[in-house]
């Protein structure tokens, strides 16, 4: 498999050489509380070398992929001593059994099982997490899903808990989130966020099969004195976008090298 793009060396020794993901996000374009960074319209174009994480335009290698995984993993397992949790549910043990146990992506636990947002329950592993409640089951995080997971605020960011497995989708693979949002990813494109109407036009018209092949941005929000009557966008290739508002449901799709 071809790599493009490797990590930054500067932002995996950030990543491994502080004590909490605070600091690490400080480096990055944080994104607002709802969907993402904002941009105009015309900045929209831009987007791709603004958002809030290092894995953006493709994924690096397998190498710097475990090595930043196993540092952000050791910051988890520190901060979840803290955590402690009263009764341990049986899905985590169940599901780590299922995948392998310490022969699985996930390596030997780093932590007992402790609390976590939403009224779950969380692992760390020597290469993820794997998080659970009632209405979610159990899920495993490695990979780039695990990172980018953790920069988007983990359980308690954007997404929520998990409430799928990482399921392979065309050439990349996706997992779903409480917050009717899903991460994708592919090695050309690195790995996004998407949801709400944006995902429902994209998937009912093909998905990463379709023209559009992979999200190749997290959702922006567009600035709504330059964006007319859409506030929110992905980016796909070929200059593709998919815009909607979040008000009326309204969804389009447009060319930014036609809007350039």
């Amino acid at each position: 498999m071809n790599h493009s793009k490797a990590l930054p060396l500067a932002f995996i020794v950030a990543i491994l050489g502080v004590g909490s993901l605070v600091t690490v996000n400080a480096l990055l374009a944080a994104p607002s509380a709802d969907h993402g960074p904002e941009y105009s319209y015309k900045e929209v174009l831009a987007a791709p070398t603004s958002q809030p994480t290092p894995l953006d335009t493709s994924l690096p290698s397998e190498e710097e992929l475990q090595q930043v995984v196993a540092g952000m993993a050791k910051q988890q397992a520190t901060q979840a001593q803290h955590e402690p949790l009263s009764a341990h549910p049986e899905g985590i043990e169940k599901e780590y059994k299922r995948l392998g146990g310490e022969n699985s992506k996930l390596g030997r636990p780093l932590t007992g099982i402790v609390e976590a947002g939403h009224g779950g329950a969380k692992q760390v592993y020597e290469r993820g997490m794997m998080y659970w409640s009632a209405s979610t089951g159990a899920h495993a995080m490695y990979n780039e899903f695990f990172i980018k997971y953790l920069l988007l605020g983990g359980e308690s960011g954007l997404l929520g808990l998990p409430t799928t497995n990482v399921e392979k989708v065309g050439n990349g693979a996706r997992q779903g989130f409480q917050q009717a949002t899903w991460l994708y990813s592919a090695q050309d494109s690195g790995i996004h966020y998407i949801g709400g109407r944006i995902h429902e036009h994209w998937t009912q018209r093909g998905g990463a099969e379709s023209k559009y092949g992979f999200p190749r941005s997290d959702i922006i929000n567009v600035a709504s004195e330059t964006s007319g009557e859409f506030d929110r966008a992905v980016l796909f290739k070929d200059d593709l976008a998919i815009l909607s508002n979040s008000q009326t449901g309204l969804v389009s799709e447009a060319s930014l090298a036609a809007a350039g």
